[in-house]
């Protein structure tokens, strides 16, 4: 939430900013395992998406919505996006090279996201 709010008032750049971070701090190496691999094994992956979709998910429907995604493909696009973002993250922990691997996800993430905003995005 803080690096969106810091990203400035353009909404692009608040969800980009957002996503990064989110992206960012659950790649952390010393948290990467027990989000994506422990956490579900132990939860379950029914109530793990749950917990996701009440924090994570949460931000990036609002910022999706501030962008002027249509309500009827908001959930949608919710879901997509933030499934990228989460098997990003599991790829991320699969990889030897972590660090290389979060380089070429977040840039894989401002494709992703270039490629999204220039159909979603509805100028005011």
């Amino acid at each position: 939430m803080t690096a969106a709010t810091n990203a400035g008032s353009d909404a692009r750049d608040q969800l980009r900013a957002g996503s990064h971070a989110f992206l960012y701090a659950v790649t952390d190496i010393s948290a990467i395992r027990i989000l994506f691999v422990d956490a579900p094994a132990a939860l379950g992956w029914q109530e793990w998406r749950r917990l996701d979709e009440e924090n994570a998910a949460t931000h990036l429907r609002s910022a999706l919505h501030d962008l002027g995604v249509a309500d009827d493909l908001l959930d949608a696009s919710t879901a997509q996006l933030s499934g990228a973002m989460n098997e990003a993250a599991l790829w991320i922990a699969q990889q030897e090279n972590i660090e290389a691997a979060r380089m070429q996800s977040h840039a894989a993430l401002d494709r992703l996201f270039t490629a999204y905003l220039l159909t979603a995005y509805i100028p005011a």
